[in-house]
């Protein structure tokens, strides 16, 4: 039996078209219709999209209207029937959000024996962070050995040998600004925290000696840069594709390098990772983070520890700008919370007058820091409030497994909702209100609104478990030296209009960027 050209043709087209809707119309189908009848613990959006999920209601209904994925996830923990989990389609790919914190202890329990991370987190961040990092690969104890040494070395005990060098890198970006001078914080604040973790993890003289990268730029033109300004452009491109509507639709895109952009954004990765193995070859710094874990952990792959090093800059530098983005605006937003954090500053670093500011800063200590309760609750309430992620990197199930009531398929994606968590009407009162004092135990504040503790995981910013963030402690001295640097140096202001946006929050994806007018330059 003999087949024409075009009948061979037909069969194919045929064939594919059954395999689409296959893969985007029935299977999302059935994985919807198989939780709905799991119970009434898991909310969705009423209507199903085929090919697009619940894609197509967050353009409609928060991206076109300036806001996005931090919102939505927000606003669907507010809403009165909202349930433990939360089901997110994404064409063809479900996450299950977990949102309920005794949910949450239940999934704890199951990492990462039975729930692990993905060594390519395709739920929503595709590669940006660094794929291969510490962030996504499985929970091996080569993982968990490379991990403890490099908290080791950025952790509680040591992170405070480094706030010299971040006084300088603010120095460096903020010291130039003068009186009336109009400025993007935002671009200021990118600049220096990202140019403090860079040194941190490869040597204080990385930015005079590193050379250029030659990024190569969406027209196919090839520009030199800078590395900073490489990498945030690379940022970009990466956010930008990880929301084409091609490759929400078929996540395979980016994570095999398919299609132009994605094998440019490859390409110009794989620049970045040329332009720090050449510096690192030459440099002789031996007190960096690269070269203490490179130095312990002879048996590992000098690209493996790179590449966790390059995992925490990104991650590192961009979450703590955001947050520190994020006080500066609060302590605008709310002049009371920022009259009570000058007097403070006043009292304990200033000592009543004693002590001038040029003083204190040329000879910054962590002792005043410790002293000042005031600001380490205010900061807590900036990452309750405004998390600079909504949710965690996607872990994958191992095995079919059952959590309270629920059946979860072998495969099946699931992430932390943190801003949920962060906002929970059950956990805490009044929560859309920016009240710092609720970290004060005696304050009224300080338990759920039924009167009870809260629970541990009702406060996860960094998340939470053996995946939290390892860079925690270093962010948390950042953002305490970084808020007390601004305060003492500059009196500024922000345009009304913008503070009295409710919307507005600084965190990944945010449409948002901080601008400012520099009132006085104080020291």
């Amino acid at each position: 039996m003999q087949f024409s050209l075009v009948t061979v043709f037909c069969i194919i087209v045929f064939g594919v078209v059954c395999h689409l809707i296959t893969k985007f119309v029935l299977k999302p189908y059935r994985k919807r219709r198989y939780y709905k009848k799991q119970g009434s613990s898991i909310q969705m959006t009423e209507r199903f999209y085929p090919f697009l999920g619940d894609y197509k209601g967050i353009i409609n209904d928060y991206q076109d209207k300036g806001k996005f994925i931090a919102h939505y996830v927000r606003d669907l923990m507010l809403q009165k029937d909202a349930t433990p989990l939360y089901l997110f389609q994404i064409p063809n790919m479900v996450i299950l959000y977990f949102r309920d914190v005794e949910w949450l202890s239940e999934l704890n329990k199951l990492i990462p024996k039975y729930v692990d991370r993905e060594p390519i987190d395709n739920s929503g961040f595709g590669k940006i962070g660094s794929t291969g990092g510490l962030g996504q690969v499985r929970s091996t104890e080569a993982w968990k050995k490379r991990r403890e040494v490099l908290m080791k070395t950025i952790g509680i005990n040591h992170a405070s040998k480094f706030i010299p060098l971040f006084i300088k890198h603010l120095d460096d970006n903020f010291g130039v600004i003068g009186n009336q001078q109009e400025i993007s914080f935002s671009q200021v604040a990118n600049t220096s925290v990202f140019s403090f973790i860079l040194s941190l993890l490869f040597g204080k003289n990385v930015l005079d000696q590193m050379g250029l990268c030659n990024y190569e730029a969406k027209d196919g033109s090839i520009k030199q840069m800078k590395l900073y300004d490489c990498m945030m452009t690379m940022s970009d491109d990466m956010k930008s594709e990880s929301l084409a509507l091609y490759n929400v639709i078929f996540p395979e895109l980016v994570d095999y390098n398919l299609g132009r952009e994605n094998r440019r954004n490859e390409r110009n990765n794989k620049e970045i990772g040329r332009v720090l193995n050449e510096f690192i070859a030459q440099s002789t710094e031996k007190n960096s983070v690269y070269a203490q874990v490179i130095d312990e952990l002879k048996d590992t792959p000098q690209e493996q520890i790179l590449s966790d090093c390059i995992s925490l800059l990104i991650g590192g530098h961009e979450t703590t700008f955001m947050s520190f983005t994020s006080a500066v605006y609060c302590l605008k937003k709310y002049p009371e919370v920022m009259t009570k954090l000058i007097k403070e500053i006043q009292t304990v670093v200033l000592e009543g007058g004693k002590i001038s500011p040029n003083d204190f800063l040329q000879n910054f200590n962590h002792e005043k820091l410790d002293e000042m309760e005031y600001l380490t609750m205010f900061i807590k309430e900036v990452l309750r409030l405004h998390p600079s992620a909504s949710r965690s990197l996607g872990y994958k199930t191992l095995r079919p497994l059952k959590i309270k009531d629920v059946m979860i398929p072998k495969g099946e994606i699931l992430a932390f909702d943190v801003i949920g968590s962060l906002v929970s009407p059950k956990q805490w009162k009044d929560p859309m209100n920016f009240i710092p004092e609720r970290f004060d135990p005696t304050s009224e504040y300080f338990k759920t609104p039924s009167g009870k503790n809260r629970h541990p995981l009702s406060y996860i910013p960094f998340t939470f478990g053996s995946r939290t963030c390892p860079g925690r402690s270093l962010a948390m001295l950042e953002l305490k030296v970084a808020i007390v640097y601004f305060m003492l140096k500059f009196e500024y202001q922000i345009e009304e209009d913008f503070l009295q946006n409710p919307d507005v929050t600084f965190s990944i994806y945010s449409p948002f960027e901080l601008h400012m007018k520099i009132n006085n330059v104080k020291c």
